[in-house]
């Protein structure tokens, strides 16, 4: 498996990490004007789903506004 993990869901044990939450690091393709939903924020980044869609990913929090 690839992808990257944020240090804060890493308890470290000796030199062994244990990963003390699911995670998953998908990146959601969303274009500018989508509506979504951020379910958590995580080191500058919002864990997000496109309204309409069933895909979860994380997008950067410096792409979303909230809305009015």
């Amino acid at each position: 498996m690839e992808g990257w993990v944020p240090e804060q869901i890493i308890q470290k044990v000796d030199k062994q990490g244990i990963i003390t939450e699911e995670y998953s690091a998908n990146e959601l393709n969303a274009n500018e004007n989508d509506v979504v939903t951020k379910f958590r924020e995580l080191n500058g980044w919002g864990w997000c789903q496109c309204d309409g869609d069933d895909e979860l990913g994380w997008i950067p929090m410096e792409n979303l506004k909230l809305l009015d």
